[in-house]
Protein backbone atom coordinates (compact mmCIF):
# COMPACT_ATOMS: atom_id res chain seq x y z
CA UNK A 1 0.00 0.00 0.00
CA UNK A 2 2.93 2.34 0.59
CA UNK A 3 3.93 2.06 -3.07
CA UNK A 4 0.33 2.84 -4.03
CA UNK A 5 0.24 5.98 -1.89
CA UNK A 6 3.60 7.23 -3.14
CA UNK A 7 2.56 6.66 -6.76
CA UNK A 8 -0.89 8.23 -6.23
CA UNK A 9 0.57 11.39 -4.66
CA UNK A 10 3.20 11.62 -7.40
CA UNK A 11 0.45 11.29 -10.00
CA UNK A 12 -1.49 14.15 -8.45
CA UNK A 13 1.72 16.19 -8.42
CA UNK A 14 2.35 15.51 -12.11
CA UNK A 15 -1.23 16.34 -13.14
CA UNK A 16 -1.35 19.56 -11.13
CA UNK A 17 2.06 20.84 -12.21
CA UNK A 18 1.53 19.61 -15.75
CA UNK A 19 -1.75 21.55 -15.97
CA UNK A 20 -3.66 18.33 -16.70
CA UNK A 21 -6.16 18.55 -13.85
CA UNK A 22 -9.17 17.45 -15.99
CA UNK A 23 -7.27 14.36 -17.08
CA UNK A 24 -6.17 13.61 -13.51
CA UNK A 25 -9.73 14.13 -12.29
CA UNK A 26 -11.00 11.54 -14.75
CA UNK A 27 -8.39 9.02 -13.58
CA UNK A 28 -9.29 9.74 -9.93
CA UNK A 29 -12.99 9.28 -10.75
CA UNK A 30 -12.31 5.88 -12.36
CA UNK A 31 -10.45 4.84 -9.22
CA UNK A 32 -13.17 6.10 -6.88
CA UNK A 33 -15.88 4.01 -8.55
CA UNK A 34 -14.39 0.78 -7.20
CA UNK A 35 -13.96 2.24 -3.71
CA UNK A 36 -17.72 2.09 -3.08
CA UNK A 37 -18.05 -1.71 -3.19
CA UNK A 38 -14.59 -2.14 -1.61
CA UNK A 39 -15.60 -0.21 1.49
CA UNK A 40 -19.05 -1.79 1.64
CA UNK A 41 -17.39 -5.20 1.54
CA UNK A 42 -15.16 -4.25 4.45
CA UNK A 43 -18.18 -3.09 6.45
CA UNK A 44 -20.26 -6.22 5.86
CA UNK A 45 -17.34 -8.61 6.43
CA UNK A 46 -17.11 -7.23 9.98
CA UNK A 47 -20.76 -7.92 10.77
CA UNK A 48 -23.00 -10.95 11.12
CA UNK A 49 -24.04 -10.39 7.48
CA UNK A 50 -20.73 -11.75 6.22
CA UNK A 51 -22.27 -13.63 3.28
CA UNK A 52 -23.38 -10.33 1.73
CA UNK A 53 -19.68 -9.62 1.30
CA UNK A 54 -19.55 -12.31 -1.40
CA UNK A 55 -22.14 -10.51 -3.54
CA UNK A 56 -20.42 -7.20 -2.92
CA UNK A 57 -17.13 -8.86 -3.86
CA UNK A 58 -18.58 -9.81 -7.25
CA UNK A 59 -19.75 -6.22 -7.71
CA UNK A 60 -16.25 -5.02 -6.75
CA UNK A 61 -14.54 -7.37 -9.19
CA UNK A 62 -16.80 -6.24 -12.05
CA UNK A 63 -16.28 -2.52 -11.38
CA UNK A 64 -12.57 -2.95 -10.61
CA UNK A 65 -12.00 -5.12 -13.66
CA UNK A 66 -13.76 -2.74 -16.02
CA UNK A 67 -12.37 0.57 -14.74
CA UNK A 68 -8.87 -0.45 -13.67
CA UNK A 69 -8.05 -3.46 -15.84
CA UNK A 70 -9.77 -2.46 -19.12
CA UNK A 71 -10.25 1.33 -19.26
CA UNK A 72 -7.06 2.40 -17.46
CA UNK A 73 -4.70 0.44 -19.77
CA UNK A 74 -6.58 1.94 -22.71
CA UNK A 75 -5.76 5.43 -21.36
CA UNK A 76 -2.15 4.43 -20.75
CA UNK A 77 -1.83 3.08 -24.29
CA UNK A 78 -3.08 6.36 -25.75
CA UNK A 79 -0.83 8.35 -23.45
CA UNK A 80 2.25 6.43 -24.63
CA UNK A 81 1.03 6.71 -28.21
CA UNK A 82 1.12 10.49 -27.86
CA UNK A 83 -2.58 11.25 -28.09
CA UNK A 84 -2.40 13.48 -25.02
CA UNK A 85 0.17 16.07 -26.07
CA UNK A 86 0.31 19.76 -25.32
CA UNK A 87 -0.20 22.33 -28.08
CA UNK A 88 2.52 24.64 -29.32
CA UNK A 89 3.77 26.98 -26.64
CA UNK A 90 3.17 24.50 -23.81
CA UNK A 91 5.73 21.83 -24.74
CA UNK A 92 7.60 22.44 -21.48
CA UNK A 93 4.76 20.67 -19.66
CA UNK A 94 5.10 17.43 -21.65
CA UNK A 95 7.58 15.81 -19.18
CA UNK A 96 4.84 15.92 -16.54
CA UNK A 97 2.57 13.94 -18.86
CA UNK A 98 5.37 11.41 -19.43
CA UNK A 99 5.92 11.13 -15.66
CA UNK A 100 2.17 10.65 -15.19
CA UNK A 101 2.10 7.95 -17.86
CA UNK A 102 4.94 6.01 -16.24
CA UNK A 103 3.41 6.30 -12.78
CA UNK A 104 -0.01 5.31 -14.09
CA UNK A 105 1.56 2.23 -15.66
CA UNK A 106 3.02 1.29 -12.30
CA UNK A 107 -0.38 1.83 -10.70
CA UNK A 108 -1.95 -0.42 -13.32
CA UNK A 109 0.50 -3.20 -12.43
CA UNK A 110 -0.57 -2.87 -8.79
CA UNK A 111 -4.22 -3.06 -9.85
CA UNK A 112 -3.61 -6.27 -11.77
CA UNK A 113 -1.82 -7.78 -8.76
CA UNK A 114 -4.67 -6.81 -6.42
CA UNK A 115 -7.24 -8.14 -8.88
CA UNK A 116 -5.54 -11.55 -8.76
CA UNK A 117 -5.78 -11.39 -4.96
CA UNK A 118 -9.51 -10.63 -5.28
CA UNK A 119 -9.93 -13.64 -7.53
CA UNK A 120 -8.13 -15.84 -4.99
CA UNK A 121 -10.31 -14.52 -2.17
CA UNK A 122 -13.42 -15.15 -4.23
CA UNK A 123 -12.21 -18.68 -5.02
CA UNK A 124 -11.75 -19.35 -1.28
CA UNK A 125 -15.18 -17.84 -0.58
CA UNK A 126 -16.78 -20.26 -3.04
CA UNK A 127 -14.89 -23.19 -1.48
CA UNK A 128 -15.11 -22.31 2.24
CA UNK A 129 -18.02 -19.92 2.35
CA UNK A 130 -15.89 -17.47 4.36
CA UNK A 131 -14.44 -14.11 3.48
CA UNK A 132 -10.96 -13.91 4.92
CA UNK A 133 -7.82 -11.94 4.29
CA UNK A 134 -5.28 -14.23 2.61
CA UNK A 135 -2.57 -12.98 4.95
CA UNK A 136 -4.64 -14.15 7.94
CA UNK A 137 -5.11 -17.55 6.26
CA UNK A 138 -1.32 -18.00 6.01
CA UNK A 139 -0.80 -16.97 9.65
CA UNK A 140 -3.48 -19.43 10.83
CA UNK A 141 -1.95 -22.30 8.87
CA UNK A 142 1.48 -21.57 10.42
CA UNK A 143 0.00 -21.70 13.94
CA UNK A 144 -1.78 -25.00 13.32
Amino acid sequence: MMIHHIVANSLYFSYIFGNAVPFGSMIAYLHDLADIPANLGKVFSSTVYETISGAIGVWLMIVWGYTRIIILPWFIYHMFKGLFTYPAGFEQLQPFMLLGTILLSLMCCLHIYWFTLFLRMFYHFIGDGKIEDLGNRVEKSKRE
